[in-house]
């Protein structure tokens, strides 16, 4: 993990900016999927989803049946 850090704010939508030097580094673009992992009660991690689909609505189906 680097020790750069940046820090960031959830807007009033709720949505938290990535900064625009990690979303180069990491090739993050509009429509990019991200699973969320709850680490603790005050953590979380994003992962890239690789090939996200388009939509994210189309993630979450697929989801959904992987579970079942």
């Amino acid at each position: 993990m680097s020790s750069n850090f940046k820090i960031s704010q959830i807007d009033k939508k709720g949505q938290i900016v990535i900064p625009k030097n990690l979303r180069d580094k990491m090739n993050i673009g509009p429509g990019a999927g991200f699973f969320i992992y709850e680490i603790s009660s005050d953590s979380i991690v994003l992962k890239k989803i690789a090939d996200a689909p388009p939509s994210l609505e189309d993630t979450r189906k697929k989801m959904r049946r992987s579970l079942k």
